[in-house]
């Protein structure tokens, strides 16, 4: 047993190390989209990459009745959410540099901690209350409020991480009533109708150039999305949910790259409370599990 279990579970480790490394990359690429591109049509574009990819691999490999949901306004509230939580994370990169923007987004899986009780049901004891409660004061000493010393746009991030939070309990509620694959491919098309809505309205005609960052940015979402999918098929959310705080990271260091930016010492010590509490949520979370 243990010959086979501990190498997937390593497997499933490489894997979403190797996610949150190149994760990133898509938001530099939507970064720089902003300098010409209204946000709907960037995460428009996302989407559209995400959908065609996401469909021949998925009705290729499965009838077509497998998208045949049996919670069908689950499948739209999960959509909606997924694209309502784009929105503000591009804006905020439009004004803010993409690694002060991740470290308030780190805030999401606490955020998912705290919903889970109202949403899902699920029982929360009071120290992992208290890392959420720590991890806002983190996300506070980033924002600053009432100080004037940063940008209005480093709250955006909270907003999408409280959308993506929900994307993620309506993905968990599905988990019991609709194929993964299926999921994966509704949340795209549904962010994509969302899309198609808006952005005959906005619609700037791409240059070359632009069309390849929409590969970059579409390439990294989708091949992102199947690691994740698949690292989760090799080891427990419990197990992988701490490396999600590496994108952290990968953050900084294509911030620097592609446009010489740090972040200040108030933003570091902002994202390391957040991180030190969530790797605590996520080990009490391993400690209740084997209650």
């Amino acid at each position: 047993m243990n010959s086979d279990h501990h190498p997937r579970r390593f497997e499933g480790i490489v894997l979403v190390a190797i996610t949150y490394a190149i994760f990133p990359l898509s938001d530099v690429a939507a970064k720089f989209l902003t300098e010409s591109w209204h946000v709907v049509q960037i995460s428009w574009a996302r989407y559209l990459c995400q959908v065609a990819v996401l469909a021949p691999f998925v009705l290729l490999r499965h009838p077509l009745s497998i998208m045949r949901s049996k919670r069908p306004m689950l499948q739209f509230w999960r959509g909606f959410f997924g694209f309502a939580s784009n929105i503000p994370f591009v804006i905020a990169l439009s004004f803010i540099p993409l690694a002060d923007a991740f470290a308030v987004g780190l805030m999401g899986p606490l955020m998912v901690t705290a919903l889970s009780v109202p949403l899902l049901g699920e029982h929360v004891g009071w120290r992992r209350w208290a890392a959420v409660a720590v991890a806002f004061l983190g996300a506070m000493i980033i924002v600053r409020p009432g100080l004037g010393l940063v940008h209005w746009a480093t709250a955006l991030p909270l907003a999408a991480s409280l959308a993506f939070s929900l994307y993620q309990i309506f993905t968990r509620k599905l988990a019991a009533h609709d194929h993964p694959e299926a999921t994966l491919l509704w949340g795209a098309i549904w962010g994509f109708i969302m899309g198609l809505i808006i952005v005959p309205f906005v619609w700037t005609t791409p240059t070359w150039h632009e069309l390849l960052l929409v590969v970059v940015l579409g390439v990294c979402s989708v091949v992102c999305h199947f690691m994740l999918v698949r690292a989760l098929n090799f080891a427990p959310v419990s197990l992988l949910a701490p490396f999600s705080y590496s994108q952290m990271l990968s953050a900084i260091v294509v911030s620097y790259i592609f446009w010489n930016h740090f972040p200040d010492a108030y933003t570091l010590a902002g994202a390391a409370v957040i991180t030190a509490s969530g790797l605590y949520a996520a080990y009490r979370e391993r400690v209740r599990g084997r209650v």
